[in-house]
C-alpha cells in the first residue's frame, strides 16, 4: 500500500512541482492549499491526488488520521508579501504552522518536513554557514521562519520527528511561476525590458537551487530514517550555487545578450550570505542536479515561446496579494445581503 502524504501549499510554485514529483514516485497525495493563485487542469494527477481548498489556521485532526507524512510549503512566501499585513503573515507564517504540526502530532503523524529558508541567516560575511551558525535573520518573513523551527523542535519526540529544509533561493521554471524571485526575476525582466537590474553593488552573496532540486530535497527528506539521523535541520542548496548577485545579472546577460546590466545602488539588499551543505549531502544524500544556466535557459526559452510576453499578474507575489487584498475591500464595500448582484 502507497504512503500518503499531506502537501501544505501544495499549489504553490515548489508545491505543484513536489506534488507532480511524488505522485511519480508512487506516494498518494492531498493537495492542501488556499489556492489564492489559482488552479490549472494538469496541476495535479487526480487518480493519485485528493485536492482540498483549505486554511492550515483551520485543519482538523480528521484529516490527518490516515497520512503517513506532512509537507509544510504554506504561507506568504518572501519578504515584500510578509509586509502587507504584518498581522496576517503572524497568523499564516507563525501561528498557521505550529497549528498544522500540532494537529499532525496529535493525529499520529510521525514524519513532518517544515519548509524553512536559507534567509534565516541573514549576514555571513565569506564562510559557508553550517546549520549551527547564529541567525541574524533581516525580515519578518525569515524571523518567523526561525520562529517555527525553534517551535517545531520543541515539538518534537521519538512519536514526532520534524525535518526542517533551510533551502537556498529557488529559481527555475514551474507550473505555478514565480518571477519575483532573482534569477527569474532578471531573466523575465532581461526578456521584457532589455535590461537586469542590480540592487546595490551586486556584491551580496547569495545560495540558489533549482525548483525542481527542491522537490527531489523534501522527497529525501520524507524518506529519511529520523531514528538514525539526529540531525533535524539541512541546509538544501550545492557549493557551486553560491553566487554573488553581480555573477547572477552577468549569467543572464550571456542568454540575453541583448539585455544591458543597470546598477541601482541605492536599493542595497541587506542579505548576504552563502551556505555549508556538507550535512544534506552526507544524511540526505542530496546534491543539485540543474545548474544556473540551464535555469536561466529554460525561462528564456518559455518566455521566447510567449510572443505576446504577457504578465501574469499572479506570476509577482507580493503585487497579487496586495490586490487580492483590495478586491476583497471593495467587494465587501459593494455587496448586499451577501451578494454583488
Amino acid at each position: 500500500m502507497s504512503k500518503k502524504i499531506l502537501v501544505a501549499g501544495a499549489g504553490g510554485y515548489i508545491g505543484i512541482v513536489l506534488c507532480q514529483l511524488l505522485v511519480k514516485s508512487g506516494y498518494e497525495v492531498i493537495a492542501f492549499d488556499r489556492f489564492f493563485f489559482g488552479r490549472r487542469n494538469g496541476d495535479f494527477e487526480l487518480s493519485s491526488t485528493l485536492v482540498i481548498r483549505g486554511d492550515i489556521r483551520e485543519i482538523e485532526a480528521s484529516l490527518l488520521e490516515h497520512v503517513d507524512a506532512v509537507v509544510d510549503l504554506a504561507g506568504l512566501s518572501n519578504d515584500p508579501a510578509a509586509l502587507i499585513s504584518r498581522h496576517a503573515t503572524y497568523s499564516i507564517n507563525y501561528e498557521g504552522a505550529c497549528h498544522l504540526a500540532r494537529t499532525a502530532k496529535e493525529a499520529g503523524v510521525k514524519n513532518y518536513v517544515y519548509m524553512s529558508s536559507a534567509s534565516v541567516y541573514g549576514r555571513s560575511g565569506n564562510e559557508p554557514l553550517q546549520e549551527e551558525a547564529t541567525c541574524v535573520p533581516q525580515s519578518l518573513y525569515a524571523e518567523l521562519k526561525l520562529k517555527v523551527e525553534n517551535s517545531l523542535l520543541a515539538l518534537g519526540d521519538t512519536h514526532f520527528q520534524p525535518v526542517m529544509l533551510r533551502n537556498a533561493t529557488v529559481f527555475g521554471l514551474a507550473p505555478r511561476m514565480r518571477y519575483d524571485l532573482v534569477v527569474n526575476t532578471m531573466t523575465h525582466m532581461a526578456m521584457r525590458e532589455g535590461v537586469i537590474r542590480i540592487d546595490g553593488d551586486g556584491c551580496q552573496q547569495r545560495p540558489f537551487i533549482h525548483v525542481r532540486d527542491v522537490a527531489r530535497a523534501v522527497l529525501l527528506a520524507l524518506e529519511l530514517d529520523t531514528e538514525l539521523v539526529p540531525e533535524r535541520i539541512f541546509n538544501v542548496g550545492g557549493d557551486t550555487l553560491n553566487y554573488t548577485i553581480k555573477q547572477i545579472a552577468e549569467c543572464v546577460a550571456q542568454q540575453v545578450s541583448s539585455a544591458q546590466i543597470i546598477i541601482a545602488p541605492n536599493n542595497a539588499d541587506s542579505r548576504d550570505y552563502c551556505l555549508n551543505f556538507n550535512r544534506a549531502r552526507k544524511q540526505l544524500k542530496f546534491t543539485p542536479s540543474i545548474d544556473i544556466e540551464a535555469g536561466i535557459k529554460e525561462i528564456v526559452t518559455e518566455l521566447t515561446t510567449q510572443s505576446n510576453m504577457p504578465g501574469d499578474p499572479s506570476c509577482f507575489t507580493a503585487p497579487w496579494y496586495k490586490n487580492l487584498m483590495e478586491w476583497e475591500e471593495r467587494l465587501t464595500r459593494l455587496s448586499l445581503r451577501g451578494r454583488i448582484l
